[in-house]
């Protein structure tokens, strides 16, 4: 069962990440930021 809740848990960190950085570069990009 732990294994079954550290798959999820990669699963949920990946997305997670992705979104995060989606969202901080969209951000970036209406504050003008230049990457």
């Amino acid at each position: 069962m732990e294994v079954v809740w550290l798959l999820v848990s990669l699963v949920i960190l990946y997305f997670g990440a992705e979104w995060l950085v989606s969202g901080a570069s969209s951000f970036a990009a209406r504050l003008g930021v230049s990457p």
